[in-house]
């Protein structure tokens, strides 16, 4: 969804970066149009710097911080924000201080916590049609409640929804 609502808001490159075990994820954002980075498998710094001439890009979204922060900083351009959507509840996040100075006017959002405004933001992108959430989306019979559970347990959906 951070992709996506990336995308509506102009971003002309987007990366998605997920572990082994986010296989069909990161397939459904290569389906999407969206550059995919199994970080388990692939040096995801070496492969943004080198696709942005060694510049390295305005924002980075962080979905689970799973000690990642100084790896988010060094995808950062001098001047970049990172954003920090939700933090992985046994995780430390901590970030050095040469990869802090090298940002000179960076900025680090953290968002953990929900409010009105996001909820009204994305529900209009979505109703404008600027967002399309519907390939995020795996409908299941009611019935099949522990089933769909089980999926995502796995990872192998986004959202799922129940239908009576």
């Amino acid at each position: 969804m951070t992709a996506l609502a990336a995308r509506a808001a102009g971003a002309a490159r987007i990366w998605v970066t997920g572990l082994t075990i986010d296989k069909q994820r990161l397939e459904l954002a290569k389906k999407l149009g969206f550059n995919n980075v199994n970080i388990e498998e692939q040096p995801v710094v070496e492969i943004v710097m080198e696709a942005t001439e060694r510049l390295g890009v305005d924002a980075v979204f962080d979905a689970t911080s799973a000690g990642a922060g100084n790896e988010n900083l060094k995808l950062l351009k001098p001047g970049g924000q990172l954003v920090i959507i939700a933090i992985a509840s046994a995780g430390l996040l901590t970030f050095d201080g040469s990869e802090l100075g090298r940002l000179s006017e960076g900025k680090i959002f953290f968002t953990r916590g929900r409010n009105p405004h996001t909820f009204y933001r994305t529900i209009n992108l979505v109703a404008s049609g600027a967002i399309d959430i519907r390939p995020l989306i795996t409908h299941m019979p009611l019935t099949e409640a522990d089933k769909g559970f089980q999926i995502l347990k796995r990872r192998e959906a986004m959202k799922i929804i129940l239908v009576p």
